[in-house]
C-alpha cells in the first residue's frame, strides 16, 4: 500500500489486524517465540523498506534518520500495541482511540524530526 505519511501505515496495520484478530491476539501473546521470528523479520524489512522510501521521496523535509533504528521501533510499538489491543481489548480504550493516539505519537515523532531553517 502506497502513503502520505508514516501515521498512514498505522490506520493500515490496524486494517489489517483488524482482518484475523485472532491470529494478531495470539501474536501479541507470542511475539517472541521462535515460530513467530519469520514473520517478524518479514514485517520489519517490509517497514524498513517503507520508511526509505518515504524518506527518499521527502529527503530535503527530514533531518537524517538511523532508518533501520526508527523503523525497528516505529514497527514493534505499533504492531505490539494493535496486537495486544485485539489480545485483551483493554477497558476505556476504542479502535478509533487507539488509532488517533499511536498516530498522534508517531506524527509527533517525525514533526520533532522536521528539518529546522538555518
Amino acid at each position: 500500500a502506497q502513503f502520505d505519511n508514516p501515521p498512514d501505515v498505522i490506520a493500515i496495520a490496524l486494517e489489517e489486524c483488524q482482518r484475523d484478530e485472532a491470529l494478531f491476539g495470539a501474536l501479541a501473546d507470542h511475539w517472541h517465540a521462535p515460530g513467530n521470528s519469520a514473520f517478524a523479520d518479514a514485517l520489519e524489512t517490509y517497514m524498513l523498506d517503507a520508511l526509505r522510501l518515504f524518506l527518499s521521496r521527502f529527503y530535503d523535509v527530514y533531518e537524517p534518520m538511523d532508518a533501520p533504528t526508527v523503523s525497528f521501533m516505529l514497527t514493534n510499538g505499533a504492531v505490539m500495541a494493535i496486537s495486544r489491543f485485539f489480545a485483551v481489548r483493554p477497558r476505556g480504550v476504542t479502535k478509533e482511540k487507539l488509532l488517533d493516539e499511536l498516530t498522534e505519537l508517531y506524527a509527533g515523532y517525525f514533526e520533532n524530526k522536521l528539518r529546522r531553517p538555518a
